[in-house]
């Protein structure tokens, strides 16, 4: 009989093809990325060609997803009672006057960094699964609508970035390199991309840099 029988399958976690690369590999010790809290992270290069490790890359991030943000609006109560329910009051309603602040207080949301402020108090209140799910799936959309923002609001020098990447061939490793040094202040410019600007400007530059891999 095989020792693998009681294995129990993650699905979450992915042995990625022979040809995937490390770029950005900061693994040695955490980095800072547009002033946030330090962390360790790669990023991999993947092959167009190498179709089974991008399906299962895929596959984990879905059930990551689930597993945790459940499906909450629907049939998944939150803090059950039998008062909430007399009252007829929705999932959200059953919840805390102090919860339900802080799931207004997220969706209201009108700055990026504020934004993050909030998330960190909010990992360290130790939240129930149920809740944690819940806010932080508030927490994606908002974030979202506030990065629509700052695309639709870029300056002239990130718009200049953008289309100099959008043209990038061969030389896209100088030009990376050449955006590092801009964002550092290496690099003067009189009209310098805004903070949230290079978030913009770097998912770009990576678009561009899978786009080109054979």
């Amino acid at each position: 009989m095989s020792n693998n029988t009681n294995k129990v399958n993650n699905p979450m976690k992915v042995i990625t093809g022979p040809d995937t690369r490390w770029s950005y590999a900061n693994v040695w010790e955490p980095k800072s990325i547009n002033g946030g809290t330090p962390k360790y992270s790669v990023s991999l290069i993947i092959p167009k060609s190498d179709t089974k490790t991008v399906a299962k890359l895929k596959a984990a991030i879905e059930a990551a997803y689930r597993e945790e943000i459940p499906d909450l609006y629907a049939d998944h109560f939150i803090g059950y009672d039998e008062l909430a329910e007399a009252m007829d009051l929705t999932c959200e309603g059953r919840q805390s006057r102090s919860y339900r602040s802080l799931l207004g207080k997220v969706r209201g949301m009108n700055d990026l960094d504020a934004l993050r402020e909030l998330g960190k108090k909010v990992y360290a209140l130790g939240l129930s699964r149920d809740q944690a799910g819940v806010f932080w799936y508030e927490y994606g959309k908002s974030r979202s609508r506030l990065m629509a923002g700052v695309r639709k609001g870029l300056g002239g020098t990130a718009r200049h970035l953008l289309k100099r990447i959008r043209n990038a061939n061969g030389d896209l490793a100088a030009l990376g390199a050449m955006l590092y040094r801009i964002q550092q202040g290496d690099v003067k410019r009189s009209d310098p991309p805004a903070k949230h600007e290079w978030i913009v400007i770097w998912e770009a530059y990576h678009d561009q840099q899978a786009a080109l891999r054979p």
